[in-house]
């Protein structure tokens, strides 16, 4: 597998049979492409995926989930020729580079339809879904909807309803999936049963962390502590970076907090640090609080009773979680 972002690793985005790229192979292909004259106008994200890219071939991998970083249709990972294509969801983010708009967003991630090539589609609004469709028709591909009221109800490890329809996804594209490397039922039950993503609703003890970092991430983690009934009182500890909407993200998770502090994620610019949450009305209360560094909100936690969850950016759920006992990912 090739996702993104990663929480505790460079080294967790390239994956083979769950296992993380080794450091010397790592360092290996880093080594060998930035010799490279042609790496000097390259992205990180772009070297990452060369050397994800490079890693599954010098492998021999059967099949690999490679995940598109921003958008799809400039995306380096739209060098590929898939077997199958997945859109799961459109939401605002990213708008400087993908459009101000739901459907504009709706057409860059549509950039990854190929000729031939099934288009498994996990968002449900049906008037994004007659873009994403269209752009899959206009270009030979076969669109998939799923089904609006789908969701898995098997044993899933991952919490909330919007995994279940995320599951419900997963499976859809699985029962696409050409021979030899089609799954059977079972092992999608098990494999389902298992899954799991550092930072992702990751809970340990009266800790949560979760990487949501836009309003639909935020609309999500609100739903989820609504439905597994989260132990009050509850902190919030929110840290987002700046191109981020903060202000409509807090006003979705604010209301079922019994406290908020709000914090930088670490390598954010001072100048555009998360105290600046002013625009659109916003306002804060009076049990919320701003300390700029993580160190101090990680101190002053320690000392208040309740559930606290962690959200807003995976560099602040990185940061906590680095520095939490019991939160480590298999290498």
């Amino acid at each position: 597998m090739f996702l993104s972002p990663h929480v505790e690793d460079v080294r967790e985005r390239v994956t083979v049979d769950g296992r993380w790229i080794s450091k010397e192979a790592f360092l290996h292909w880093a080594d060998h492409l930035l010799a490279l004259p042609e790496s000097g106008g390259a992205s990180f994200f772009e070297l990452l995926t060369v050397i994800g890219l490079a890693h599954f071939a010098a492998s021999g991998v059967d099949a690999a989930v490679v995940e598109a970083g921003l958008g799809g249709r400039l995306d380096s990972t739209n060098v590929l020729s898939p077997v199958l294509g997945i859109i799961t969801n459109i939401s605002m983010d990213h708008e400087e580079y993908l459009g101000q708009s739901l459907e504009e967003i709706a057409l860059e991630k549509a950039g990854i339809a190929k000729p031939g090539c099934p288009l498994v589609i996990g968002e449900r609004d049906s008037h994004l879904q007659e873009v994403i469709v269209a752009r899959a028709r206009s270009v030979g591909a076969d669109p998939v909807p799923v089904p609006e009221d789908c969701a898995y109800r098997g044993p899933l490890r991952l919490a909330g309803m919007h995994q279940r329809q995320n599951a419900s996804v997963a499976a859809c594209a699985c029962r696409l999936l050409p021979q030899p490397i089609r799954p059977g039922e079972e092992a999608i039950r098990a494999g389902f049963a298992r899954a799991f993503l550092p930072g992702r609703l990751e809970t340990l003890g009266r800790w949560v962390l979760d990487g949501a970092h836009n309003t639909a991430g935020a609309r999500a983690l609100r739903q989820v502590i609504d439905e597994c009934g989260v132990p009050r009182p509850r902190v919030l500890v929110f840290g987002a970076l700046p191109d981020k909407d903060r202000e409509t993200m807090l006003r979705e998770l604010r209301p079922i907090f019994d406290r908020v502090i709000l914090t930088n994620p670490p390598g954010s610019p001072p100048d555009r640090a998360t105290a600046r949450v002013s625009r659109n009305g916003y306002r804060r209360r009076e049990d919320e609080h701003y300390l700029p560094d993580p160190a101090e909100v990680l101190r002053v936690v320690n000392g208040i009773p309740g559930t606290v969850v962690v959200t807003g950016s995976f560099y602040t759920v990185a940061y906590f979680r680095a520095r939490l006992p019991g939160f480590r990912s298999p290498r």
